[in-house]
């Protein structure tokens, strides 16, 4: 299964290098870590100070590299998901744990 991953920064660096495409044929063919595939990718294929990422494999793992000053990013610290079925009707939501706040998410 390959990982989610949303890149930032100069958009046309990462098309050309295909960088998420790139981090998950690391992870396939040379048996690479989500996150040891997305710093070889950050740092040693794009151009320094282009921008960073943030992915998810599929045990969870997060990766957040960036070759800039710097990068805002965050990780829920717990989550909690809810499923409702009523008829036909099938309604999903999770709540989501931040340092000190709490965000609920509905499908």
């Amino acid at each position: 299964m390959q990982p989610v991953i949303s890149c930032t920064g100069f958009g046309e660096q990462f098309i050309r290098i295909a960088a998420a495409h790139d981090i998950h044929a690391r992870m396939l063919y040379k048996d690479l870590s989500l996150t040891q595939a997305a710093d070889e990718v950050v740092f040693g294929v794009l151009q320094p100070d282009t921008g960073g990422l943030v992915a998810v494999d599929k045990n969870g793992t997060v990766a957040m590299p960036y070759n800039t000053k710097g990068m805002f990013r965050g990780t829920p610290r717990g989550m909690v998901s809810f499923r409702h079925i009523s008829g036909n009707e099938l309604r999903c939501w999770q709540k989501v744990y931040y340092s000190n706040s709490e965000v609920c998410l509905k499908d």
